[in-house]
């Protein structure tokens, strides 16, 4: 009798230990998938400059002046 309960007990343990393994698995490729859509997001934003520089730039004030005296 004690024998199966130690059983029983060792048993949910494992089952725990490969439950908590399983999930740190998906978070960690969850965030990874998150990181690497967010590192995609970054770099179609940059290489969307448009055609006149943004403000901010120091290329603005040329665009802005005309280049005039510069």
């Amino acid at each position: 009798m004690d024998v199966l309960l130690i059983f029983g007990v060792v048993a949910v343990l494992v089952g725990l230990m490969y439950y908590r393994q399983y999930r740190q698995q998906q978070n960690r490729q969850q965030r990874e998938e998150d990181e690497r859509q967010q590192r995609q997001g970054q770099g179609q934003q940059q290489q969307d400059r448009g055609v006149f520089p943004p403000p901010g730039d120091p290329e603005f004030n040329n665009w802005v002046a005309g280049g005039i005296g510069h």
